[in-house]
Order: structure tokens, then sequence, then C-alpha cells
């Protein structure tokens, strides 16, 4: 999220999802802006919903071979329904499969880290 980063040094910017949704409509970033609908529907999905997962949830969906800004929009829309699409479904599995992935090998880096430490 490089554009995202440089906007809000360069003008000390503090309203991170405004930020977001500027280089969602203005410069084709990768982002994933977070409002109270998204974040409702990622909770109730037991994904990452806070603002400060957008970092996360966009590696999420890059690593699934599918473009956040694409993805954000789904929950979005989603939040607005009482049925849920199929396409959500299957993104919500896969975004949910690459964060247990993750979690494991975050862990087992942690295990191995530990383990050499009682070693030394």
């Amino acid at each position: 999220m490089p554009a995202v980063d440089a906007i809000r040094r360069d003008h000390a910017a503090t309203g991170w999802k405004t930020l977001s949704v500027f280089v969602r409509d203005c410069v084709g970033g990768n982002c994933f802006p977070i409002d109270s609908r998204v974040s409702n529907e990622l909770a109730r999905r037991n994904l990452p919903s806070k603002a400060e997962d957008e970092r996360l949830l966009v590696a999420l969906s890059l690593r699934i071979g599918r473009n956040p800004r694409v993805v954000e929009r789904m929950f979005y829309e989603a939040g607005g329904q009482a049925t849920q699409q199929a396409s959500l479904a299957q993104e919500i599995v896969r975004l949910r499969a690459e964060l247990d992935a993750l979690r494991a090998q975050i862990a087992s880096h942690a295990q191995r880290a530990g383990s050499t430490a009682q070693a030394g």
C-alpha cells in the first residue's frame, strides 16, 4: 500500500479510511477500505475487521490471487444484504484458509525461535 503510506506521510493525514477510498477510486492502488458496514461483515465471518487490519486483508487478497478492491467491495455489498452471495462465500473460505496458513507459519517460526533460544 505504498500510495496510502506516501499520502499519509506527506500530508500528515489521520483519516485512514478516507485515504484508502482515495487510493481505491483515484489512484487504483491496492487497498481495502474498512467502514462500519465492511467491518461488521468481516466480523460476522470471523475475519480481521479493524481499520488496522487493512494491510493484512490486502495481503490475504493478493495471496489468493484476487484484487483487494474487488474483495472489499464484495464485503461492502454483502453487508447491506440479508442473503449472502455465493462468490462472497468462496472468497471467505479462501481468505480464512490463507489466514490460518499464515497463523500456522507464525506459530512455527515462533516455536523454532524459542527452541533455538533454549538450546543456546
